[in-house]
């Protein structure tokens, strides 16, 4: 990275540079698979559901991740328990699939994939970590919310099948979204050079692509066929 570029990130934040840096991905994704087809409310129950069992095992390597190095710097800054996702998605697959969800649903190669990375990128460099926290969490904060009401709509969804989006525990999530915003900028700060995690969320969000891809795929084979 040249120091110009570099200089700029610093200025803007990491958080703006994180969001610049994947905004196109981000698009990608929205327009993208079974993500675009629950952004659009014609999702299938069955679809939700298997993205959720997928996503699972990427927050559980995500949390476990943060806690393990969450006195390193820059982690310190967004290892955050009141974002944590892993039990309130499983409370919601156990709610619409059945205590035998482990069972009967699959777990595709494109999640195995995602948590894995996630998991190397703990071994690895643990800063790393930060990117990916930023995918996850601000994604849940913002447009998760999103998600929530078209998913109670198009699906018809009760609260206590959403528990994935509903942070119950936190008095005020506008205060939370802005505070955990700000959290990247100070872990920006910590860590000086964050080329690598601006690389490191730009693939968080193909993994993500290539799991709604992988997601709809399998769902669709399963779709009656219509004349």
């Amino acid at each position: 990275m040249d120091d110009a570029l570099e200089t700029a990130e610093t200025a803007c934040g990491l958080a703006d540079a994180l969001r610049d840096r994947t905004q196109v991905l981000h698009t990608r994704a929205e327009r993208t698979g079974i993500v675009n087809r629950i952004l659009r409310g014609v999702a299938e129950r069955s679809g939700y559901v298997l993205l959720l069992r997928n996503l699972l095992p990427a927050y559980r390597a995500l949390e476990a991740g943060l806690e393990r190095h969450r006195l390193a710097p820059g982690v310190r800054c967004v290892a955050e328990p009141a974002v944590y996702r892993a039990r309130a998605i499983q409370a919601d697959l156990e709610t619409l699939a059945g205590e035998a969800w482990e069972q009967s649903l699959a777990l595709l190669p494109e999640g195995e994939r995602y948590a894995g990375r996630i998991s190397e990128v703990a071994e690895r460099d643990a800063a790393g970590l930060v990117a990916h926290a930023y995918v996850r969490y601000l994604g849940d904060l913002n447009g998760g919310q999103v998600l929530r009401r078209i998913l109670a709509r198009s699906l018809g969804l009760q609260r206590r099948e959403l528990a994935f989006y509903d942070f119950a525990k936190v008095p005020d999530l506008d205060a939370l979204k802005a505070a955990y915003r700000r959290a990247f900028d100070r872990a920006g700060a910590e860590l000086g050079d964050t080329a690598a995690i601006l690389e490191e969320a730009a693939n968080a969000f193909r993994l993500n692509i290539d799991l709604s891809r992988a997601v709809e795929g399998t769902v669709s084979t399963s779709r009656p066929v219509t004349a």
